[in-house]
This record gives C-alpha cells, sequence and structure tokens, in this order.
C-alpha cells in the first residue's frame, strides 16, 4: 500500500512538472519560437523580429535562406524562470537577455523573457534584444567575426525598433560621447588600423566597444564611398563557400584587415576617422553651445543648437526649456508657451516653469492666462516666488 502511494505521488509530480513547462512552438521566417504564454502574441513578435533581420542583412548582405540559418529563440515567462534556465545551462545567471552560442550554430538559442506586461513586441523591445538579435544573426554565419566588427555593429543596432512594423532609427547613438571622448584623447586613441586588427583581450573593452561602434558609424555615414564599399567586401570574405565560417578569430580578423590594408585609399584612414568624428557633435556640446549663445544675447542662434539638442534626447527637459527662454527673448510668447509646457512635460523643475508660463503669458498682455500659472508658482515655492508673483498679480489690471 505504502509502495503504491509513493508510485503515485511520484507519477502526480512528474505529470505536474509536465504541465508546467508545457511548451508551445512558432515558426516565422529564419526564427523559431519556444514560449509558454498561451497569451502571447507571437505572430507579432515573430514579424517584427523579421523586420528587425531585414536591418541587419541589409547592413550585412549575408545569404537570407531561411531554412539554412535558423534561428532558436525561447520564451521564459518571467525572470525568475530566465534565472533557473540559464543556471541549468551555463551556472549562472544574467542581467540581460542573452544569446547562449555553442560551436554548433544550430544548437545555440536566444533567452528571452517580457519585461512588462504586454503580449507582443514590445514586452521584449529595447538596446538590449537588438544587440543579441544581431550577434545570433551574425553568430549564425561566422563562428568567431572580428572583435571591432561585431562590437562595432551591435552597438550600431542598439536604438532600431519597430512601430506598427515599421523599422524606425535614431541617428543619435549614447556611445558618441564616450567614442568622441576617447578618439582625440592622444592617450587613449586607437588607430583606425589597430582597432581593425584588435583581437580579444587586445585593449579594455570600455574603450575598444565604443571606439568600434565610432568606426562602424563612420564607415556607413560618411560621404567617401570606398569605406561602404570594403564593408560590403568585409562579409563577402566573411561568408564561407562551405555554408558556416569555422575559421578562428585570428584568421578571419587578418583576412579582413588584408582588405583594408590593401587600398591605397585608406591611407589617410585616421585623418578621416577623425575629422569624421570630429563634426558629429554630441547632445552635451549642442546644449552648451545653446545655452552659451542664449546668455550672450544670440537667441536665433541658440535656438539652432537648442532644436538640434532636443532633437537628440527628447525627453530632456533643459534645451526645450531653453527654447522657450529663446523665444520668449524674440518676442514669440506663443512658442515660449509651447516650449514651457514641453519642459514641463519632460519633468522640468515646476515652479521654475510656471512662473515663465506666467511671464510670457504676461508680455502677450493674456492676463486672464497669467494668473494661475503666477498663483502655481508662488504654491510650489513660495519662498521664490511667492513675492514676485504677487508684485506681479497686483500689477495687472482686473
Amino acid at each position: 500500500m505504502h509502495a503504491r502511494k509513493t508510485v503515485l505521488l511520484a507519477l502526480f509530480i512528474l505529470a505536474a512538472f509536465f504541465v508546467h513547462a508545457e511548451t508551445l512552438d512558432y515558426r516565422c521566417g529564419n526564427y523559431q519560437f519556444t514560449y509558454e504564454d498561451r497569451e502571447m502574441d507571437i505572430e507579432s513578435v515573430g514579424e517584427s523580429f523579421m523586420r528587425l533581420r531585414s536591418v541587419f542583412t541589409e547592413l550585412c548582405g549575408f545569404d537570407i535562406d531561411p531554412e539554412v540559418y535558423v534561428a532558436k529563440v525561447r520564451i521564459l515567462p518571467d525572470r525568475d524562470s530566465f534565472n533557473r534556465y540559464l543556471e541549468s545551462r551555463i551556472g549562472e545567471t544574467r542581467s540581460q537577455y542573452v544569446f547562449l552560442k555553442y560551436e554548433k550554430p544550430e544548437l545555440s538559442e536566444l533567452v528571452l523573457y517580457p519585461v512588462s506586461d504586454e503580449k507582443d513586441y514590445t514586452a521584449f523591445a529595447g538596446p538590449s534584444l537588438n544587440r543579441q538579435l544581431f550577434l545570433q544573426y551574425l553568430y549564425s554565419y561566422v563562428l568567431e567575426p572580428p572583435v571591432w566588427l561585431r562590437d562595432g555593429l551591435q552597438a550600431w543596432v542598439e536604438n532600431i525598433t519597430v512601430v506598427n512594423q515599421t523599422v524606425q532609427q535614431t541617428r543619435y547613438s549614447p556611445w558618441l560621447e564616450t567614442a568622441k571622448n576617447y578618439a582625440l584623447d592622444p592617450e587613449k586613441k586607437i588607430p583606425v588600423r589597430s582597432i581593425l586588427r584588435a583581437e580579444t583581450g587586445s585593449y579594455e573593452a570600455a574603450r575598444l566597444y565604443p571606439l568600434s561602434w565610432a568606426l562602424v558609424a563612420f564607415i556607413l555615414q560618411t560621404e567617401r564611398s570606398e569605406y561602404q564599399r570594403f564593408l560590403h567586401e568585409i562579409f563577402v570574405v566573411l561568408e564561407s563557400t562551405e555554408g558556416y565560417n569555422r575559421r578562428t578569430q585570428a584568421e578571419n580578423t587578418r583576412a579582413v584587415y588584408e582588405r583594408f590594408d590593401r587600398n591605397r585609399r585608406f591611407a589617410s584612414a585616421d585623418e578621416d576617422f577623425v575629422n569624421w568624428i570630429t563634426g558629429q557633435k554630441t547632445f552635451t556640446e549642442l546644449l552648451n553651445s545653446g545655452v552659451t549663445l542664449y546668455n550672450n544675447g544670440r537667441y536665433r542662434d541658440a535656438g539652432r543648437d537648442l532644436r538640434r539638442a532636443a532633437e537628440l534626447q527628447q525627453n530632456d527637459p533643459l534645451p526645450v526649456y531653453y527654447l522657450g527662454l529663446s523665444a520668449y527673448a524674440t518676442g514669440d510668447y506663443e512658442e515660449a508657451r509651447m516650449w514651457y509646457l514641453r519642459a514641463l512635460d519632460n519633468g522640468a523643475d515646476a515652479a521654475t516653469v510656471h512662473w515663465a508660463l506666467a511671464l510670457a503669458a504676461h508680455a502677450a498682455k493674456d492676463y486672464t492666462g497669467a494668473r494661475p500659472y503666477l498663483e502655481k508658482a508662488r504654491e510650489l515655492s513660495p519662498s521664490r516666488y511667492a513675492e514676485k508673483a504677487e508684485s506681479l498679480l497686483r500689477s495687472m489690471p482686473e
């Protein structure tokens, strides 16, 4: 009797395990998904992943045959499941999504979990997903790509997203400021040819990674077409006629470098690269320039740089607040109001912005509109605005 109970209990536990671990499979283009959440809009996820993959293909130009290059994606239901799965595979967990790479590409898989309650692509979207998706794409063709190419391209695709099944990419990269600081520092810069020859461990990753991004960005954005042609040639060199490039990192790095080094047009590569990155204005540079121009009374010139800064960091309150100040200084009070309201939405100091809104409304002789702004500024910061607000209120006609 006891043995029978033991067997029944074991069967119950085993059945419960399989119910808990029940998975679903779905194929979309190159991607083979394994997932558990039946409510997930897996078709949307698959379509979005294929949209991103089309960007990778455009960058690299590898063969797109979905039957040859199947990419496995495992979607766990939550972070705890993600951690347990990684511990069972690699003995540790990770803070972000991870592509588990094995020597046999058919065994490799991208492991994800939703970071929000959404049931579609937006539950996974972001730089971490883009990096790992790109690495999965690249490693499905090349076992050991050159370090600069791997890191530079995965950083390049960070700011891509899919909105309503349309791919969008912001031009500004968060790596620009760091890369520019390194590239223009005589002690920290790495010559172009040294970046191209770099292998794992050649330089500290914190320096090589942003410079690799910068080199890729330069190649893609420079007006010198020979650099784009070189990028195309790289993937011709790396794509194996046998279907999978199993050469070592050193061999692939050397093959790519030799293709670069034999082109005499690249003799000025360091100068070309420095000239390009010098001309790339960072958010901080544009903001500081705009503020300086405003303080010097050059309001229209200030507006030019501040608008560019606002385009690069759309959620930052400072450039839009200073755009409001610049518009106010030129007498365009309605435009000033618009920028102030946007600064408020972006998290600017509420008391300061309400005071600025009050001044713009007062200057436009919109006294009715100015009153609530004055009262709010006084309420939010009595020490700064109580006396000034009261004085301005008394000066306005009833």
